[in-house]
């Protein structure tokens, strides 16, 4: 179940989230939420609109190492404009979307 990412935003961050922050293992496998579930939904939320947007606009979404590291700088500028605790863990943001975008197109 958190391996499936491809295509889907939520689960993309989730594991995202993981590989970046990486809280220590006896917290995630004590089953303590780390972060709340909302937050990343909201994250995901943000990454969905963006990518629509993104994909309309784009002559050649995302098809290339360019347009990948584009589409990643801006997504990690939107995620820090909204803030919450995933952004203080995790600082500028560019990491955690690119390990996103990464997980979401299956990479």
């Amino acid at each position: 179940q958190y391996l499936r990412t491809q295509g889907m935003w939520f689960p993309s961050f989730r594991l995202a989230y993981q590989n970046v922050v990486q809280p220590p293992f006896e917290t995630y496998a004590s089953g303590v939420e780390t972060i709340p579930s909302s937050e990343l939904q909201a994250m995901a939320a943000v990454a969905d609109e963006f990518f629509a947007e993104f994909v309309e606009t784009q002559t050649a979404p995302l098809e290339n190492q360019e347009s990948i590291t584009r589409f990643c700088t801006i997504l990690a500028n939107k995620l820090v404009g909204r803030g919450g605790p995933v952004i203080a863990q995790v600082g500028d943001c560019m990491d955690l979307a690119t390990e996103a975008t990464k997980c979401f197109l299956g990479n």
